[in-house]
């Protein structure tokens, strides 16, 4: 793949994960909140995804959270509460798909998504000054 093909895939990740947020604060008013989970999971993978989409490309979730991981979080480009957001977003997705009386609160849900737009703009920000990834206004 060109270089400008995958600044444009990066971009487009990061579109998408900017989406899913949008769409979890959505759906959060309604009291949906197994939906804000699934949103805030999904937002957080495309971002990284976004920052994979420049090197080694990983298409399963399992290969993008722990490559992240290992290669973001632990070498210390990324701060090591951003490795515990993910899991916390991946623990409680498991438990609400799962579980069958699992049920998310308000104030959890709202967590989630403060530190997935934490996240979103760590990621955004790292794309900018170390890759080189303009986005639009």
């Amino acid at each position: 793949m060109e270089e400008q093909e995958k600044m444009d895939l990066s971009r487009y990740r990061m579109s998408r994960a900017e989406r899913l947020l949008s769409t979890a604060r959505r759906v959060r008013q309604f009291g949906d909140f197994d939906s804000v989970i699934d949103r805030v999971y999904f937002c957080v993978f495309h971002s990284m995804g976004a920052v994979f989409a420049l090197d080694t490309d990983y298409k399963r979730r399992a290969a993008v959270f722990g490559r992240f991981k290992q290669e973001y979080i632990n070498t210390g480009v990324f701060d090591s509460d951003f490795g515990e957001i993910f899991r916390k977003v991946a623990r409680m997705r498991k438990r609400s798909e799962f579980e069958d009386f699992y049920i998310c609160t308000q104030a959890e849900t709202e967590e989630l998504i403060r530190d997935a737009a934490r996240f979103l703009e760590a990621v955004r920000a790292y794309l900018e000054t170390q890759r080189g990834v303009s986005f639009p206004n």
